[in-house]
């Protein structure tokens, strides 16, 4: 019996686990377009590059402007060998452009685009309208895993309740406190695990975001060590 309660726990202890890797997995190229996106602006010289900026800059939802320079664009591209012997530029015909970073990709990014596009200065615009897509999608995968996850401490939680009640109805509340002395061990031991695996699997993110995983699975265990413990 003793057998299958190991193996009980171990199955529940995997399952928030995995869960927890797969949203890190989503979350990994999330972060990375969110960081990365940004809506490029061509200027059409009517106005001084940081005017314009200015005036991208105060429009709501717009997290920061970077310029990019005409000079410093024709550099990159004579750099660049293969497009250079393939388009042969002797003058720079190139002209600023502004990298615009939007607060969020959840919503409003066409809009955003749209008003930045009808901005005085601005020639025209240009952004990964796929990436956009593919975020928003990662995100709603994101929600499901940890909806899952949280079914699970959930239904962990439930059944812990059930037992408490049963064992406190059949032998009183000292047969109950009885499996206590498993939570000191079962938490921190599982807490640590969860820590070690998450630093081996990671590349980048949020520790805030680390930390409330490790919270979760460890309140878990400690439910999951009341219904498992001897």
């Amino acid at each position: 019996m003793k057998i299958v309660k190991i193996i009980s726990y171990a199955l529940l202890v995997s399952i928030l686990l995995f869960l927890g890797f797969l949203r890190r997995i989503a979350l990994r190229p999330a972060a990375d377009i969110e960081l990365h996106f940004n809506i490029s602006a061509a200027l059409d010289g009517t106005a001084a590059t940081e005017v314009v900026a200015d005036r991208i800059l105060s429009i709501e939802g717009v997290k920061d402007v970077r310029v990019r320079k005409s000079q410093t664009i024709f550099e990159e591209y004579r750099k660049d060998k293969i497009i250079s012997e393939k388009i042969r530029m002797e003058e720079n015909p190139f002209g600023d452009y502004l990298n615009v970073y939007p607060e969020t990709l959840d919503a409003g990014v066409a809009a955003l685009a749209a008003k930045i596009a009808s901005t005085g200065g601005v020639e025209d615009i240009a952004y990964d309208r796929q990436a956009v897509t593919i975020y928003r999608r990662l995100k709603i995968v994101v929600g499901y895993i940890s909806i899952a996850a949280s079914a699970v401490a959930a239904g962990a939680f439930i059944i812990a309740v059930i037992t408490i009640i049963a064992k406190v109805r059949a032998s009183g509340a000292a047969g109950a406190l009885k499996t206590l002395p498993y939570l000191f061990y079962l938490v921190p031991v599982s807490a640590v695990c969860y820590a070690g695996f998450m630093a081996i699997a990671r590349h980048e993110g949020f520790p805030f975001d680390y930390a409330a995983n490790g919270i979760l699975l460890a309140a878990a265990s400690a439910i999951a060590s009341v219904v498992y413990a001897e």
